[in-house]
């Protein structure tokens, strides 16, 4: 997959970059508390709820390689089963 080679080279070696790793590490700590809040909603998003199926934004700092930062916006929605 392209998207997990390139977030490998992105990110700091020393930290997981594996799908299911600890991408947290990676972003810088002034923006850690806004992205694990933004998560959290994600993650407890039930079909009831207004975040269900419907993406929410992130831009963070991440960690790179040569010890600065680069700025990434994404967004990631919940899906669920059905």
């Amino acid at each position: 997959m392209v998207a997990i080679d390139k977030w490998g080279q992105l990110v700091y070696s020393n930290t997981p970059n594996s799908i299911g790793g600890l991408f947290i590490e990676a972003v810088h700590p002034w923006d850690r508390l806004t992205t694990q809040e933004k998560l959290e909603k994600l993650l407890n998003s039930t079909e009831q709820n207004a975040f269900a199926g419907k993406p929410i934004s992130f831009v963070n700092r991440y960690l790179t390689g040569d010890g600065s930062y680069k700025l990434l916006s994404w967004k990631a929605t919940f899906l669920t089963k059905n």
